[in-house]
Parts: structure tokens; C-alpha cells; sequence
């Protein structure tokens, strides 16, 4: 389990308590390694289907943590 508080990510004990907003996502490591990339947001994977999560109201607050500034860019001139 991992932990957000104030923008920062904590990954818990397997006995450590956490708080009540508790919300369980579910999708492949591609994907995961997407959307950590930038390449897709939350959004666009849960309407393609290809992410499951456990409390739909938390579709918005996901959206702003995974939220990245700058897709990939390619730099490299052939």
C-alpha cells in the first residue's frame, strides 16, 4: 500500500494503519509504466478499461497525483 499526504508518496509497513480514504486501483505493469511515464492519464485508462478501481468517486483525486506536467519527448534527431 502506498500513502499520500500532501503531494508526497510513502509506501506502508504491512501492519502500519492508514487513513480512512482508502482506494484500490488494479491494472497491468505496461499500463502502470505509462501512466508513471506520462504517456496516459488515469482518466483515459479507466475509459478504455484498462484500469479497475475500487471507489469511482476518487477517479478525480487519482487524476491529480498521477498528474504529470510534460509528456515523453523525444529528442533525437535521425
Amino acid at each position: 500500500m502506498v500513502e499520500f499526504i500532501n503531494g508526497r508518496a510513502r509506501v506502508l509497513r504491512e501492519n502500519e494503519k492508514t487513513s480512512e480514504n482508502i482506494v484500490e486501483i488494479n491494472m497491468d505493469v505496461a499500463n502502470f509504466s505509462s501512466l508513471i511515464m506520462g504517456s496516459i492519464n488515469i482518466k483515459s485508462l479507466y475509459r478504455l478499461g484498462l484500469l479497475e478501481i475500487s471507489d469511482i468517486t476518487k477517479l478525480d483525486l487519482l487524476e491529480n497525483i498521477f498528474m504529470i506536467g510534460q509528456k515523453p519527448l523525444c529528442t533525437v534527431h535521425i
